[in-house]
């Protein structure tokens, strides 16, 4: 262990100057690799170096940490040009016009409406926000009929299924799948084969 040490202060002291005087950056694998010991073995050796008081060691921190290479200024002395402050006034504008829309609006899906807000798209309505609640017990109609071809296009696209299949995944009654299917049938966009259901490709 003695000439471990004596190895690994030499290498300290020919890899950096200034030891003597102040707190100095050093880097544990530079070191291994300049001794040939492993970052371990450095790491133990500048452990017991300063335990026995030869040098001053303060391990690396292994979480990410920040230095700020220009000095705070205070608040009064901040100058925020005209174009910077209209850019942020108009963009905190729009975020409270579309919360507003999320509130107040009673025709659209959430799910959707948030998808918009973030810059997705979703082609069907998500079926369990209190708009998409509220539909389905409404009388059907067209958007509904369209929300459930959208549905079993969307649980045929892996793989062909059985009316009782896509029902089963699609949480839809049998009896509304039928005229969604019926009608994909007559447009050609599906096709029927063994008693399953898949999309023309």
């Amino acid at each position: 262990m003695f000439l471990l040490l004596h190895k690994h202060r030499k290498g300290i002291l020919r890899s950096y100057t200034g030891v003597f005087a102040d707190y100095v950056y050093i880097s544990e694998d530079m070191l291994a690799s300049r001794s040939g010991l492993t970052r371990r073995e450095v790491y133990d050796a500048l452990v017991l170096l300063s335990r026995r008081r030869i040098l001053h060691y303060i391990p690396g921190k292994k979480t990410p940490y920040i230095i700020y290479t220009r000095e705070r200024q205070e608040a009064s002395r901040i100058c925020i040009g005209k174009e910077v402050y209209e850019d942020r006034k108009a963009s905190y504008e729009r975020r409270i016009k579309a919360m507003l829309e999320y509130i107040s609006d009673g025709a659209h899906c959430r799910s959707r409406m948030l998808l918009r807000y973030f810059g997705e798209k979703s082609e069907c309505n998500c079926g369990q926000c209190d708009v998409c609640l509220q539909q389905k017990n409404a009388e059907p109609g067209k958007d509904e009929f369209d929300e459930v071809v959208c549905k079993l296009t969307e649980a045929l696209a892996d793989s062909p299924l059985s009316l009782q299949e896509a029902a089963h995944r699609t949480g839809i009654p049998e009896e509304r799948l039928l005229q969604a299917a019926n009608y994909l049938l007559a447009e050609e966009r599906l096709v029927q084969q063994d008693g399953k259901l898949g999309l023309v490709r």
